[in-house]
């Protein structure tokens, strides 16, 4: 349990980070390879959940995790249960982080354009 409640106040932390992050570039003058460089962090903060669930597949098919009901055993490595079995459904932080990348992508972009047609 603690452990999701740090991976919230996480997530969180980098959704605020992500805002601030655009709100400076939108109003600062960067320049085009930074706010580009802005993007591409907002996809990889956009698409944080899904690859660590798919990490956390390819760790259970590793360890040889089985899944009872909704949580997996790993005989090979029983400290790595919970573990694996946070990081399988952390894809479900995606409903909350794939907006917030969008928008921080569209606001980007459109100041951008804004720059671009100034």
């Amino acid at each position: 349990m603690l452990s999701l409640i740090f991976i919230l106040l996480l997530l969180l932390a980098g959704v605020m980070a992500g805002i601030n992050i655009v709100k400076f570039s939108f109003r600062r003058s960067l320049s085009t390879a930074q706010r580009l460089k802005v993007v591409a962090g907002c996809v990889v903060f956009g698409a944080a959940p899904l690859l660590l669930s798919w990490l956390g597949l390819s760790l259970s098919k590793q360890f040889d995790c089985e899944v009872y009901a909704i949580i997996f055993q790993c005989s090979k490595a029983p400290f790595l249960s919970d573990l694996v079995t946070y990081m399988v459904f952390v894809h479900w932080l995606a409903i909350i982080t794939l907006p917030f990348a969008l928008m921080n992508i569209a606001v980007v972009i459109f100041s951008l354009l804004a720059r671009r047609f100034r």
